[in-house]
């Protein structure tokens, strides 16, 4: 059976909703595949699945964790490594699932910045495949690579597990909104990236907020006894997947900044709980939303998501609304499976192993000069 080794920087950071998701792909690869899971932190405990405690993804000394992984792969005779993020080996031949890839004003893509952007674009020229969970991403990616051969790529749509995310009980909400101290309408707030403090620091001065409350959500780990301690979301709150799903069947809406990794898994998460999502315009194409999403103009203020909201559809406005396709991690598993195994065919067959050992030195290179 082919050894996969799966980097977990798609699951060491804050995202409660594309930890879950990522929870169900990496369900189906153990199907399949024999697994070794690198936790860069969080990262859940799966039966037949390995898992090794690995260092926290920061964006520098890239070239040292590139050399760092090589070793592991060949340490546990992993064949081919999956990028969930901006990750690399040397010599090991990889699959890259693109997820993160966004628009910028500057006409330059992808849009992440510095040294970030770099590592995101060698991940995606090292890997043999790659797999874009989003038709917006796909489209992005052929902008900005337009050499890259169109068999090389593929799409397979993502989506919030709809078993979960749908319309909920009201009467589940209560317990929930008792802990959290909620009381009247309420506005969910998808920080950018869990980290910007702008949009605090400006609700903070908006005490108001047009007679609504609003509820941070950020991420991380969740301590023993979270299921019960009060919390004040204003200040931020990490949810269980469940406690997503209650907050956006409840919610007024939902605020999405633009630099929000998965950003259509959240959107589609909130339609299918017929949350109305606000997002900002240059963090997706608008035509794929239509009538579904309200555009927040202008800058990311309270000011301006308070006007979003109050232009937002109602949500029996959204009962027909597209969203993504049902299975969404079994889809992605299964596309996971096949093109690993025909890049594990192609190593076999020593191909592009000229390329492999100059990415190798230049990464070693790199290693002795990196900050």
């Amino acid at each position: 059976m082919l050894r996969l080794v799966v980097d977990g920087v798609g699951l060491q950071g804050r995202d409660p909703l594309a930890g879950h998701f990522w929870e169900g792909v990496l369900a189906g690869l153990g199907r399949d595949l024999d697994v070794v899971l690198l936790d860069r932190g969080n990262a859940p405990g799966m039966a037949g699945i390995e898992r090794l405690p690995f260092p926290n993804w920061s964006g520098r000394e890239t070239a040292a964790d590139s050399l760092l992984l090589d070793q592991v792969c060949e340490a546990v005779g992993a064949r081919v490594f999956l990028s969930t993020a901006s990750t690399t080996p040397g010599r090991t031949p990889s699959v890259a699932v693109i997820h993160g890839l966004q628009p910028s004003t500057s006409g330059h893509e992808p849009g992440a910045p510095g040294r970030q952007r770099l590592e995101a674009e060698a991940a995606i020229l090292h890997a043999r495949r790659r797999i874009c969970v989003s038709a917006d991403e796909r489209a992005m990616l052929a902008r900005a690579a337009p050499d890259l051969r169109e068999d090389r790529v593929s799409l397979v749509a993502h989506g919030a597990d709809p078993l979960l995310f749908r319309p909920r009980d009201p009467s589940e909400f209560p317990p929930l909104a008792q802990r959290l101290g909620v009381s009247r309408d309420f506005v969910l707030i998808v920080d950018d990236a869990f980290t910007d403090p702008t949009p605090r620091l400006d609700l903070a001065e908006t005490p108001g907020f047009g007679g609504l409350d609003w509820i941070f959500l950020t991420g991380g780990p969740r301590a023993a006894g979270a299921d019960a301690a009060p919390v004040d979301p204003r200040h931020g709150f990490a949810p269980s997947a469940d406690e997503l799903s209650l907050l956006l069947a409840k919610a007024a809406a939902i605020a999405i900044a633009p630099n929000v990794a998965m950003l259509p898994l959240w959107a589609d998460a909130a339609l299918k709980c017929r949350c109305p999502p606000l997002l900002h315009g240059p963090s997706t194409d608008p035509k794929r939303w239509g009538a579904s999403a309200t555009f927040v103009e202008g800058g990311w203020s309270a000011a301006t998501i308070l006007k979003a909201v109050r232009a937002a559809p109602s949500r029996s406005a959204l009962l027909g609304a597209t969203t993504g396709l049902p299975h969404a991690p079994d889809r992605l598993a299964a596309e996971i499976v096949r093109v690993a195994r025909e890049v594990g065919m192609e190593a076999d067959r020593g191909e592009h192993a000229d390329f492999y050992e100059t990415w190798a030195s230049l990464r070693q290179i790199q290693a002795r000069v990196d900050f």
